[in-house]
């Protein structure tokens, strides 16, 4: 018996690992998919995901609520102290998740540090 196969477009960026084999899935947000048509109904029930029909145009990623944006970052950096920085002179991953309650990445670290610093720089 042949799996039956659907496109569906998720509606936020899915990372995952595949129960078989471990492998880490990633479905980007607005990029349609083909997967099982049983896993593919679960993902639109709980409105992870709409049918490859039904979207005419790519779905935009709704913003994570967990993950803090770069603006709550380069706020936060302003209440920071000097122990919350590391010893090339950014602000700590760890500090910066302390002060916002949020999950912050290196990668959004750095990009509101530089956002941050140019616009100190502005100032003086």
């Amino acid at each position: 018996m042949a799996v039956k196969k659907m496109t569906v477009i998720p509606t936020k960026t899915l990372e995952g690992r595949d129960k078989k084999s471990g492998e880490r899935i990633i479905h980007l947000a607005g990029v349609p998919v083909d997967m099982n048509s049983t896993e593919a109904a679960s993902m639109i029930e709980k409105g992870l995901a709409v049918k490859g029909v039904d979207a005419i145009a790519p779905v935009a990623p709704t913003p994570d609520p967990a993950i803090a944006t770069i603006d709550q970052i380069v706020t936060a950096i302003e209440g920071l102290k000097d122990e919350d920085f590391t010893s090339d002179g950014r602000p700590s991953v760890e500090a910066l998740e302390a002060i916002t309650g949020l999950e912050v990445t290196g990668k959004q670290r750095d990009k509101a540090w530089d956002q941050y610093t140019k616009a100190t720089k502005k100032q003086d």
